[in-house]
């Protein structure tokens, strides 16, 4: 029970929240020819993703350090390390936007099967 004059948090509450407006805590990523990898959402991604992400110089090395051993399939089912770069930019900018909304979804463009959907926005 929280003490007067405080607030009390449940922290799988909160990171549910979170799960919920990004819309998971894994990331699929479908390719031109339908072929999918999995990346974790940036705001969910263990530290050792990470530094590994963070230490890379270019989008070659961004790739393999997102995708780890899944890279070699990414590149070949056509996968190209900018266009994996731009999407990890746009989780990157939808991270930001949810918690400047304080954990409410945010419009966002995806695809899924190559069709674009939109989550709705809840601003009041």
């Amino acid at each position: 029970m929280s003490k007067p004059n405080r607030r009390r948090v449940v922290m799988q509450q909160v990171r549910q929240k979170y799960t919920e407006a990004v819309g998971g805590e894994e990331v699929e990523i479908e390719l031109a020819d339908g072929h999918t990898v999995t990346v974790p959402h940036p705001l969910f991604a263990p530290d050792d993703w990470k530094d590994r992400f963070d230490a890379a110089d270019n989008d070659h090395d961004r790739a393999v350090a997102a995708l780890g051993d899944q890279y070699e399939d990414f590149r070949k089912h056509g996968g190209d390390d900018n266009d994996l770069n731009l999407v990890l930019v746009d989780l990157q900018h939808e991270m930001r936007d949810v918690l400047r909304s304080g954990g409410k979804p945010v419009p966002t463009t995806s695809s899924t099967s190559s069709e674009t959907t939109q989550k709705p926005s809840k601003r009041t």
